[in-house]
């Protein structure tokens, strides 16, 4: 179950809120639920579901099989303004200090794999050319590319937004579009 959280966008690191319930077919489990609101990024060994929901935005979901580290940020716009504080929102910033933070945790970038979600066109006024959810895509996928991360799957552009559920402790994400 998802619980909503005023934004706290003084901080770049999400925090814990309520549990998530994780039903698998072999076994359930209550699991602390972390919550990205653009411009955030987790990352952690620890057993938990990081969530988000995206429109144009994108996420990153890096994990390291070996070290079983895995971490997620969640994004707004392509281009790489030095805004400190706000690094958080732009994807060369974003993607690189959550590439840092795992690197921090023990992780190595010839073990880890990169998915890539959102960067949907949801809103006609971003229908430029190239769209706002491609470029936000494009440049995590450069960033990854660049940093040797191996970028293992994508799910996105579409016209629909997504609910991103990321299990960093094991590398599973769920992916439910919305306003279908």
């Amino acid at each position: 179950m998802m619980t909503l959280t005023t934004p706290q966008y003084s901080s770049a690191i999400a925090r814990p809120s309520s549990p998530a319930v994780r039903l698998t077919p072999d076994r359930p489990a209550v699991l602390p639920q972390i919550y990205l609101h653009p411009g955030q990024m987790h990352a952690t060994a620890e057993a938990c579901a990081l969530t988000t929901v995206l429109g144009s935005c994108v996420a990153v979901c890096l994990f390291d099989a070996r070290r079983r580290i895995g971490g997620m940020n969640h994004f707004l716009l392509p281009d790489h303004m030095d805004d400190g504080a706000a690094a958080g929102r732009y994807g060369p910033s974003a993607t690189q200090q959550l590439l840092d933070r795992m690197f921090a945790l023990g992780a190595r970038a010839e073990t880890m794999t990169a998915r890539i979600v959102g960067g949907a066109n949801v809103l006609s006024a971003f229908r430029v050319h190239p769209p706002l959810g491609t470029r936000n895509a494009q440049v995590a996928s450069e960033v990854l590319v660049a940093a040797g991360v191996l970028v293992t799957a994508q799910d996105v552009g579409g016209e629909h937004g997504r609910k991103l559920v990321f299990s960093p402790r094991e590398g599973i994400t769920w992916i439910k579009l919305l306003g279908r």
